[in-house]
């Protein structure tokens, strides 16, 4: 694969987030939708000639009426005109109306920029022509090729064809948003920080992105690279600046304890969100921001809140895409409410996207 150009920020630092499956799908119907609107009066015109060349031959294929040739003429124009309009809107904006009205936004994957009108108009001719050698299986093939993607980035063929990647601007960071990206590589630039592990862009081949940790918050909560040590994922980086934390960390006596999936563990002292690149709220004071590594990418940037509740602990669901999920000593499983504490028993499981904490209690001597 040819080399790019290397971006300075990883698609996690940046909080880009790939376009869900299902919405992508929705993008195409409704794209498909719309040419098949402009594209009616022809079609209207050419059911009408194929019924009459039915009952007299070949020869009423050169004999169009007025309103065929009109019918006939107004299709093709409107289906060229929204096909050029759509690869100029792919182009400049990285959308289509499919595209806009499910919230995906394709980005040139050196840059996060628009994709621009040659990267537009190549992926059109390569989906044009497959449609051309092979009606229906060829679009569909190309069109379901991200469900293959073996990077988990939910990049088809057309993408990588165009060096592309569909990202969800509704959830995510849109990187077109000028303001929001100001903000984001200054919030970048001015975060003290440590890095865990080699963060890669997207284009560089590796899908498997480090864990980002920020030593410091930010008033923008983006975790960026920097220069750092080698280490090997998953891990629970405790942020900050004032006491580094090591592999597990020994609770007080008569405390609570997170006790990772892999291993690891923290004591509960204070306020902890954990996330994929955690940042506290406006005015929100917090102690510790535990970003965590999930294989499979259900984990939200900020996904929950541990705090202890009196000799206990509680877990609030930040408003998570997928949920916080507690995991009783009966084996059942509940979700929690957003926003709403729930209690921890000291044995119950706390299910974060792909990741599982388990509650510990650290008995007193």
């Amino acid at each position: 694969m040819t080399a790019i150009k290397a971006s300075t920020e990883s698609a996690e630092s940046l909080g880009l987030r790939t376009a869900p499956v299902g919405r992508r799908v929705g993008a195409s119907a409704i794209d498909g939708a719309v040419m098949l609107l402009a594209v009616s009066p022809a079609g209207a015109a050419v059911v009408g000639i194929a019924l009459r060349a039915v009952d007299s031959g070949p020869v009423a294929l050169l004999d169009l009426s007025s309103t065929e040739v009109i019918l006939l003429f107004v299709g093709s124009a409107l289906a060229g005109a929204l096909a050029l309009g759509q690869v100029i809107a792919h182009g400049l904006r990285g959308r289509t109306a499919g595209r806009w009205m499910t919230g995906i936004r394709a980005v040139a994957i050196d840059g996060w920029r628009a994709p621009g009108f040659g990267r537009a108009l190549l992926r059109a001719v390569v989906l044009g022509a497959a449609a051309t050698l092979l009606p229906i299986i060829g679009p569909a093939v190309l069109l379901a090729s991200p469900l293959w993607d073996g990077e988990r980035r939910g990049r088809g063929l057309l993408d990588r064809v165009a060096r592309e990647w569909a990202i969800d601007s509704r959830r995510g960071l849109d990187p077109l948003d000028k303001e929001a990206m100001r903000i984001a590589r200054r919030a970048i630039r001015e975060a003290p920080r440590r890095r865990v592990g080699d963060a890669r862009p997207l284009h560089s081949g590796d899908a498997r992105a480090s864990l980002q940790v920020p030593t410091d918050r930010s008033s923008a909560g983006v975790v960026s690279a920097g220069a750092g040590t080698e280490w090997a994922p998953p891990a629970i980086i405790a942020p900050s600046p004032a006491h580094p934390a090591p592999a597990s960390v020994a609770a007080p006596l008569g405390g609570i304890r997170l006790r990772f999936d892999d291993g690891t563990s923290l004591a509960l002292v204070g306020r902890v969100l954990i996330g994929r690149a955690p940042a506290p709220e406006p005015g929100e004071s917090v102690d510790e921001l535990i970003a965590l590594t999930d294989p499979s990418m259900q984990l939200s940037k900020t996904h929950a809140l541990f705090a202890l509740d009196g000799p206990g602990a509680i877990v609030v669901d930040r408003d998570s895409r997928n949920g916080v999920r507690v995991v009783g000593h009966d084996g059942r499983g509940e979700l929690v409410a957003p926003r709403t504490p729930a209690p921890l028993a000291p044995g119950s499981i706390v299910e974060l996207g792909g990741r599982r904490i388990t509650i510990e209690r650290t008995d007193s001597a």
